[in-house]
């Protein structure tokens, strides 16, 4: 969970992008329980790179 917080919020700061950095998913909570799932699926660090990047790229979840 902590990688997937760092890939974010390193995403956030080298795209200017609108979106909050990541202070914390804390276990038990709804973000780590659904991560969690998707990690078990899709454990592969670079699929998750390219995910955020996308996710932080898109003018509609940005706002724009």
């Amino acid at each position: 969970m902590k990688k997937i917080q760092e890939l974010w919020n390193q995403a956030v700061d080298e795209n200017g992008s609108t979106m909050s950095k990541l202070m914390a998913i804390n276990p038990g909570t709804a973000r780590h329980n659904h991560v969690r799932a998707r990690w078990k699926k899709h454990s592969d660090l670079e699929a998750w790179q390219q995910l955020i990047a996308k996710a932080i790229k898109s003018d509609f979840l940005n706002g724009r």
